[in-house]
């Protein structure tokens, strides 16, 4: 009975420690840096300069770019008023300046990133609020807090134009296989946003030479692909070179859509004014040629008078351009959305652009992605005409399968799970915390096995005992 006693003893011993050790553990996996993606709008600034000038506008920007190091200046340019109270004055300017610290080349397993950013203005203005903010995130919501949990910083008017210095921190997690990727996003706003994104690949260290436990010194070479090619979705030549439509009076014309549903800060603007964002309200007119865009943790579904519907889900952007009953198109700048099509009309169609590819439907379901490199679409039900916009090819895609299209063209068609995806549009939060849930779980079954085995001790002692 000692021999049965003295092995539950080692057991509940050696459990904690068999637990914490690397018996189960993984293989050691890290963060490396693979690929730096610029997103400088130098070249939007310009565009609207040029816009403005053609207009008279009131308003000149500037700007200069390099990774990690943005400045943007705004001017007023309009005539002097003393009507207001401060004046108006010609001339009036401020330049706001983000510099962030350069990011490790490797995150380790469980590591935290640290960045620092210093952010600060140089105001000439009297009237005019001409501020900017700053802020950086992973995959577009995990956002980089300081030491009181703050993730956005605003060098603007009512703060006296505040200077920033500040350490901010964020855990990124582990990759959910070798191979995945993670992108690191800094950025600064002020009418017109840079930002430099860093992308990360989960990589199991010890199979390449160049990998080691230590962060490697050596800088990423830069990308080879010129800037017209790196700036982001909301850039590319078909939506530089959309005209908004009118009326012959100059009136915006009624698309016939309408927010049927919005949750959280939903923005839209005229797709013909760059900076007249205005926030969202139910049954508003949503005109042709407007910009809808949702923000972080947001969303909202779009109808038609058909009940067609686009649900959007949060850091998407859409343009609609909805002219008519028989023909109606969305294009597609950013994130995320869900197309429930249901044409009524005899022949009538729905073409969905993005970055890479258009899908043209009639009568169905279908989900759409895009991240300004890679656009997939989606089929929940019915068929979709998929068509590269860089080679022609086009395929029909069925229920239950999807396409990725880039600039080498479409690739195979696979399949994906249609109740998962359903799913995860119907509880978009629902994924959050699966991974505290799994441990969790796994504390509960340890505490359970050395409960049971405490009690199995007590009772194997007091047997002992008796006899």
């Amino acid at each position: 009975m000692n021999k049965h006693i003295a092995v539950i003893l080692a057991i509940l011993l050696f459990l904690p420690m068999l637990l914490s050790s690397g018996v189960f553990a993984e293989e050691e996996y890290a963060w490396v840096l693979s690929e730096i993606v610029d997103n400088d709008c130098t070249a939007d600034i310009e565009e609207y300069n040029q816009d403005s000038r053609d207009s008279e506008g009131d308003y000149q920007y500037g700007g200069s770019y390099g990774r990690g190091n943005f400045t943007i200046e705004q001017t007023y340019v309009g005539k002097t008023d003393d009507y207001y109270d401060p004046d108006k004055i010609n001339g009036e300017k401020n330049a706001v300046t983000a510099i962030w610290s350069e990011p490790p080349q490797m995150i380790g397993s469980g590591e935290e990133l640290n960045l620092t950013l210093s952010l600060s203005s140089k105001p000439a203005t009297s009237y005019f609020d001409f501020g900017g903010y700053a802020n950086a995130w992973i995959d577009n919501h995990n956002y980089l807090v300081n030491s009181e949990g703050s993730d956005t910083f605003k060098s603007v008017q009512s703060n006296d134009y505040k200077t920033w210095n500040e350490k901010l921190t964020v855990k990124p997690g582990n990759g959910a296989a070798e191979g995945s990727t993670m992108e690191l996003t800094v950025k600064l706003v002020q009418g017109f946003t840079m930002s430099t994104t860093y992308v990360y690949k989960w990589r199991k260290l010890g199979d390449d030479p160049e990998i080691t436990d230590e962060t490697t010194e050596t800088s990423v070479e830069p990308s080879e692909t010129t800037s017209e090619e790196q700036t982001p979705t909301t850039t590319r030549s078909s939506y530089r070179d959309y005209v908004v439509p009118k009326t012959a009076d100059g009136k915006y014309i009624d698309s016939g859509c309408r927010f049927s549903d919005l949750s959280g800060e939903v923005q839209i603007r005229h797709g013909d004014d760059r900076l007249g964002w205005d926030f969202a309200e139910l049954d508003m007119i949503i005109y042709v040629g407007d910009v809808i865009r949702t923000k972080r943790d947001s969303s909202a579904i779009i109808s038609l008078n058909d009940m067609t519907t686009f649900q959007m889900k949060a850091e998407s952007e859409i343009l609609m351009n909805t002219e008519s009953e028989e023909e109606n198109k969305l294009i597609f700048l950013a994130g995320k959305v869900w197309t429930n099509f249901k044409k009524m009309v005899k022949d009538g169609t729905l073409d969905v652009e993005m970055s890479q590819a258009i899908a043209g439907a009639k009568g169905t379901t279908f989900v759409t992605e895009d991240d300004g490199e890679t656009s997939i679409l989606k089929v929940i039900e019915g068929k979709v005409e998929y068509t590269s916009l860089v080679t022609g090819e086009s395929v029909m895609v069925g229920s239950g399968q999807m396409v990725k299209a880039d600039s080498k063209g479409l690739g195979e068609i696979e399949t994906f799970d249609i109740d998962k995806e359903i799913k995860s549009w119907e509880n978009i939060t629902a994924s959050k915390g699966l991974k505290n849930e799994i441990l969790v779980a796994v504390i509960i079954i340890v505490v359970v096995l050395l409960l049971i085995s405490i009690i199995i001790l007590i009772v194997v002692i007091r047997r002992s005992r008796t006899k």
